[in-house]
């Protein structure tokens, strides 16, 4: 065993450094992913007709990473992402109004504007203008990801002044947009928002204001990505107008690349390129026949040789039932309390 892999416990080491923290794809893991020539096929169809690319797979398959990918290809620009929620609506892609906020800052304006004309300090004020009235309203609103996306794929200047600040000097460009498990949305929200990804303009309706103000630019088209999980279904009308692409289970020579490349021989080294092989057959072997309440996905496969990794233990070992090395595969893979039994009576079977 490792003498970093401790940190709490009584056995712990070094307790005051805790290891780096890696979960949220990022730049740095994006140019490791590994599409497949159909995936790749597949945004090349949405990049080419314009229209959305819908990604379903079970979870952990690797769906949201590609967003991250292809945003990489296309400029090394973070993609705009937007997580559905079951109470998202189609403005909230766009974006998003504090009607709260507002109410109570005008509150408070309209208190201070009489009690200072209690106090002779002032007379009442004029009714402010409309064009007063849509800046004050506009500082409530926030850009949200198809809403900033829209804006940054018009080279019009004057859609710039609508960009939040950390977008004001960013030239004109070509977003990458991911709509995160869409299914988990209200069954109407993807029919709500076809004409609006359709021609990637939308209306604010607080203040009437159509954005772009001129539209966008063709060549800097936002590709929107969409993933779903498959918890419930799309609408036909959605669906006709998507490309769809499912990410089937991955071969074992598939896991065989991505281990390698992701732990081995990519940016997290710790465990040996030579029990690659060992780790993806048993992890096969874990997934296909222990009838675990959730099949382990590739993400897990990671998580588990990484964790294997910086405990020094072996697929060998968890084949042999070491404690330690079970416990580990559990931790990882399982999801309720019976799987632990299943895992072990599946990796200590003799072959």
């Amino acid at each position: 065993m490792t003498a970093d892999w401790k940190h709490y416990g009584k056995d712990a080491v070094d307790l005051e450094r805790a290891p780096d923290y890696e979960s949220l794809p990022s730049m740095e893991a994006a140019d490791l992913y590994q599409p497949g020539d159909e995936l790749t096929a597949a945004v090349n169809v949405a990049v080419k007709l314009g229209m959305p690319l819908l990604v379903t797979g079970k979870p952990g398959c690797g769906k949201t990473q590609l967003a991250w990918h292809v945003a990489y290809k296309f400029g090394k620009h973070d993609p705009l992402v937007f997580d559905a929620k079951t109470t998202s609506t189609a403005q909230d892609l766009f974006y998003r109004y504090d009607a709260l906020r507002h109410f109570q800052a005008a509150s408070v304006r309209r208190a201070e504007a009489v009690a200072a004309v209690a106090a002779g300090e002032s007379s009442v004020s004029a009714t402010p203008s409309e064009e007063e009235q849509r800046r004050e309203t506009m500082r409530y609103i926030e850009l949200q990801a198809l809403g900033i996306a829209s804006l940054l794929a018009s080279d019009d200047p004057a859609a710039r002044a609508y960009l939040p600040a950390k977008y004001q000097k960013v030239d004109f460009r070509r977003s990458v947009v991911l709509i995160d498990e869409i299914d988990k949305a209200p069954r109407d929200l993807p029919n709500d928002i076809l004409r609006e990804i359709e021609t990637m303009s939308f209306t604010i309706r607080e203040t009437g204001e159509k954005l772009p103000p001129r539209g966008i630019s063709p060549r800097y088209r936002p590709i929107v990505i969409l993933t779903s999980n498959s918890e419930k279904s799309l609408p036909d009308a959605f669906l006709r107008r998507c490309v769809f692409f499912h990410i089937p289970r991955p071969k074992q020579e598939d896991l065989r690349k991505i281990v390698t490349l992701r732990l081995t021989g990519g940016q997290k080294a710790g465990f040996p390129t030579e029990l690659v092989d060992d780790a993806v057959r048993l992890f096969d072997k874990i997934r296909t026949e222990a009838k675990l309440h959730k099949e382990p996905s590739t993400a897990e496969l990671l998580q588990w040789v990484r964790a294997l990794g910086a405990s020094g233990k072996t697929p060998s070992e968890v084949k042999e039932g070491d404690p330690e090395a079970l416990r580990i595969t559990y931790f990882v893979m399982g999801t309720e309390e019976a799987d632990a039994d299943r895992i072990k009576k599946t990796v200590t079977q003799v072959d």
